[in-house]
């Protein structure tokens, strides 16, 4: 389990109920936010890294976007040229990048959706800081007071003396709380329009396909149409 989906475990309640349980919450609730502020440092860094990931996914889909433009006005212009080879090569490579744009369109939505959950975190963890520092004392009479009718569940001494994460025992108490987290000329023209990469695709196979013959007659009665 990766650091965000750990710390999304992490609630106000839990938080409660951890303080709650313990003997001596008043050295408990320091250590806590130490805790804090060094995850909500590196839920921030997560948050950034992703945000960079978004903004990389995001060029990459346009850089395939206006490649598979590029390869339609190609075909377009080569048919009108009267090279058909080469308008059977721009449609093979318009295919391939389509599938390209697929692949793409994927990793943004994954990216966008690990930025989300970085800084949902992030923010959810600096709030759970705020409302500690807030209510100190009200938390800590509380568990005193919760001492006098139940028995004292001895975990916070166990995790000060293994140095074990104090949030790390927080997100492991899923029972004790509810889950409510659930063309110059044409040529030229053409071959700036289909871009330098272009002649380094390799689409051999498809330039024979089905699937450019019928691109290539649709593409041919469109422009037929506009004359």
């Amino acid at each position: 389990m990766g650091l965000i989906s750990r710390l999304k475990r992490i609630s106000p309640d839990k938080i409660e109920a951890y303080i709650a349980s313990v003997s001596s919450p008043e050295r408990i609730l320091p250590v806590l936010l130490d805790e804090l502020a060094n995850k909500v440092t590196q839920a921030a860094k997560a948050e950034a890294k992703a945000l960079t990931a978004v903004r990389s996914a995001h060029r990459k889909l346009d850089e395939s976007s206006g490649r598979a433009a590029r390869m339609t006005r190609g075909a377009q212009m080569a048919l009108q040229a009267g090279d058909t080879d080469l308008a059977r090569r721009a449609i093979a490579a318009q295919i391939e990048t389509e599938s390209e744009i697929e692949i793409r369109d994927h990793a943004l939505d994954t990216s966008e959706s690990a930025y989300q959950n970085a800084r949902s975190v992030r923010m959810n963890l600096q709030t759970i800081a705020k409302d500690l520092r807030l209510r100190r004392e009200e938390l800590i009479s509380r568990a005193r007071n919760a001492k006098s009718t139940e028995k004292v569940q001895e975990i916070n001494n166990d995790a000060l003396a293994n140095s074990r994460s104090i949030l790390d025992e927080v997100a492991r108490m899923e029972d004790r709380v509810r889950q409510d987290e659930a063309q110059t000329d044409l040529g030229n023209e053409i071959t700036r329009t289909l871009g330098p990469e272009f002649s380094e695709m390799q689409n051999h196979e498809l330039q024979s396909s089905d699937e450019i013959t019928s691109r290539l007659q649709q593409l041919s009665e469109d422009i037929n149409k506009e004359n």
